[in-house]
């Protein structure tokens, strides 16, 4: 039953406020300039009576978009998009709330007339806007499923795809794990520098990451800072999973997740499309630790193309760890562009 209706109401009572508001407005411009008195009469009940219930479902529609602007998941061009959007829609509540106020005291002028086309006119630029959030940034809106069991082939030109399973297997010297390694592959650009005394990553067949080799340690904090982007980028859920703790909270572009369920569910998948496509450089990174305790601040480059838009900015972000169960576990992340 909670999956009824996906984010919230507001994509099915907008559609009620956008269209009453507009046609109360054509057909009272109509009563205004109609000279039979009878034909007047019958266009300004229907033209008033239209704009008070589209007025009621406008009131209804802000109110289910605010929700949603705080609760669909999210990227930071998406979020800026958002921002107009729920600004637009302030705007056009608060010139619908006076023509509302003047329609209640006085008959049908040219000033309530004014208002009243000023507040629709923007009320489609703001229901425009809302739409290029579905269908150019896809917000509030389900996936296609994941194809899971036997599907159809597709022929690729130039041969199929080759999926690791004859690819070597290496032992990672406890005698139990081998590691699936695709010959030929290329590695990612940013490695963990395998020169601090930390292990290196390497991915299971699952394509999950994991630490390996003599002696393994724990990571120190300014690599589980490099995992956890490394893992956003190659959609990599488990890592992510396994590098976050249960309670972690997660502050990014004005929202909150303040668990890793809630941010797995929420605005991970948001984040993984935008890491995917775009590409990064760590500027700078700074870490301390006092115990079980560290933290990691962090400047990062982006660049790219995502979803028609160029990327080229900075993000800041800020990383609390503890040591839980041997291991580093982020307890606390803030993003901002």
């Amino acid at each position: 039953m909670n999956d009824l209706i996906v984010p919230n109401l507001h994509p099915v009572i907008v559609h009620f406020s956008v269209a009453l508001l507009t046609t109360a407005t054509v057909v009272l411009l109509i009563a205004m300039f109609k000279k039979q008195t009878g034909i007047n009469d019958r266009l300004l009940i229907a033209g008033r009576t239209m704009f008070w219930i589209g007025f009621g479902a406008l009131v209804l529609t802000v109110l289910a978009g605010l929700q949603a602007y705080y609760s669909v998941g999210h990227d930071a061009p998406s979020h800026r998009a958002m921002t107009d959007h729920r600004n637009w829609a302030l705007a056009a509540m608060a010139i619908s709330i006076v023509a509302a106020g003047l329609m209640w005291r006085e008959d049908l002028n040219g000033t309530i007339m004014t208002v009243l086309v000023i507040s629709t006119t923007m009320l489609l630029i703001t229901a425009y806007k809302g739409g290029d959030l579905v269908y150019r940034y896809g917000l509030g809106v389900m996936s296609m499923p994941e194809i899971t069991g036997d599907g159809h082939d597709h022929d690729h030109e130039g041969g199929g795809h080759d999926h690791g399973g004859d690819a070597p297997e290496d032992d990672c010297g406890t005698g139990k794990d081998t590691h699936n390694h695709e010959a030929g592959r290329d590695e990612p650009d940013h490695k963990l520098d395998e020169a601090q005394s930390a292990p290196a990553l390497h991915k299971h067949a699952d394509g999950s990451l994991h630490e390996h080799g003599p002696n393994v340690a724990p990571l120190i904090p300014e690599n589980v800072a490099e995992a956890l982007t490394l893992a956003l980028k190659e959609q990599d859920k488990d890592t992510v999973k396994s590098l976050l703790a249960e309670d972690v909270l997660v502050l990014e572009g004005g929202h909150a997740q303040r668990s890793r369920e809630e941010y797995m569910k929420g605005h991970m998948t948001s984040d993984m499309a935008y890491l995917k496509v775009i590409d990064f450089e760590t500027i700078s990174r700074l870490a301390s630790v006092d115990g079980d305790l560290a933290w990691v601040t962090s400047t990062t480059r982006m660049k790219g193309n995502f979803r028609d838009q160029e990327i080229d900015e900075e993000t800041k972000e800020f990383l609390i760890m503890r040591m839980r169960d041997g291991a580093w576990r982020i307890t606390h992340i803030y993003w901002e562009n």
